[in-house]
């Protein structure tokens, strides 16, 4: 059976993002991320938003 690639140690949902936003990012990039996703948020209700802070589905 034929696979799409070869899993890693480091292959999860979060490592690659996690990297970008504390190797890459420097301080103003972050608070721009930060400040997105707020008002990404703004409009979700308060139990989705619990979820999506947490890492969860909605």
């Amino acid at each position: 059976m034929r696979s799409a690639y070869t899993l890693h140690a480091d292959d999860d949902d979060f490592g690659q993002a996690g990297n970008l936003v504390r190797n890459v990012f420097n301080d103003a990039q972050r608070a721009q991320l930060i400040e997105q996703v707020v008002a990404s948020m703004s409009g979700v209700r308060s139990p989705a938003r619990f979820c999506a802070a947490r890492g969860e589905g909605a």
